[in-house]
């Protein structure tokens, strides 16, 4: 019985890496043929090359990509550099690449840039500079960004304490799909006064009328 359950999972694992292989394969063959040349095709062969494990395709894919202004492509380039994917971990040209994706209007981009200067842990915290791409971010309904701008709103980081923005906010991330803003929401809610939470249920209300 157990011979036959490693047997099994010889099996899987052999079919596992002639699938891995065979991407490989691919990828090459796409080179040989030249047939990366549409940034689209070439982006889609990068994640595939990523999620497979093939680092080294992936970054020379998204390098190339990004050099050309491709801003989905600077993100991704900016993440290898910053967790070390397939290339040496470097935080200054990680920084570097996510603020050009930033700069081109991606909310990805701009979401985890704002949470490095927020973090301060791999460049120098600025809650100013967080604020600022924060907002950029939110302002394209990225849940996660609108739950951090709101954080720094209820504690007044990088500015003066706004409870009333900071209900807004979650309220906005909630509906955006961040369900752990709702808890956040609810502990703030019992800080509020009875006027401050009429205030902000209209305000919230009003914003999400205005972005629907």
């Amino acid at each position: 019985m157990n011979d036959n359950k490693t047997g099994q999972r010889f099996s899987i694992l052999i079919v596992q890496l002639l699938v891995c292989l065979g991407a490989g394969i691919f990828i090459g063959y796409l080179f040989q043929k030249h047939e990366l040349k549409d940034p689209k095709v070439k982006l889609e062969v990068a994640h595939e090359a990523l999620a497979n494990g093939d680092d080294a395709t992936a970054f020379k894919l998204f390098y190339g990509l990004a050099e050309a202004g491709n801003a989905r492509a600077q993100y991704w380039l900016a993440d290898m550099y910053e967790y070390g994917y397939g290339v040496k971990k470097d935080i200054p040209e990680a920084i570097k690449w996510m603020e050009k994706a930033a700069k081109q209007g991606l909310a990805t981009a701009q979401g985890r840039l704002g949470e490095i200067y927020f973090a301060g842990q791999e460049t120098v915290q600025d809650f100013k500079a967080a604020r600022v791409w924060l907002q950029k971010a939110a302002d394209q309904r990225n849940a996660v960004a609108e739950r951090r701008l709101a954080q720094m709103e209820e504690q007044g980081l990088g500015g003066p304490e706004d409870m009333i923005r900071a209900y807004t906010l979650y309220e906005q991330a909630i509906l955006d799909g961040d369900g752990y803003s709702e808890r956040l929401r609810d502990k703030l809610l019992k800080r509020m006064s009875p006027a401050q939470v009429t205030e902000a249920q209209a305000l919230a209300k009003k914003m999400d009328d205005t972005k629907k």
